[in-house]
């Protein structure tokens, strides 16, 4: 993470989220590189709170259909 291209003492090596928002016209998206926090084992805690509040954030959209 220190953009020297290699794997140095102290840098992270976990799995990192990726997760893109946006607005086009009157609509709203959301884009993820894993849908997996959505699966029903792991839709509790934090990853419910998240999938709420996303929601209730593309709703402000929702008055354009496609």
């Amino acid at each position: 993470l220190n953009h020297d291209q290699k794997l140095d003492a102290g840098d992270a090596v976990q799995a990192f989220s990726e997760i893109v928002t946006g607005q086009l016209g009157h609509g709203h998206f959301i884009i993820f590189a894993d849908d997996a926090i959505f699966q029903n084992r792991f839709l509790t805690g934090d990853n419910r709170t998240l999938a709420v509040n996303m929601a209730k954030w593309l709703k402000q959209g929702s008055y354009y259909q496609l």
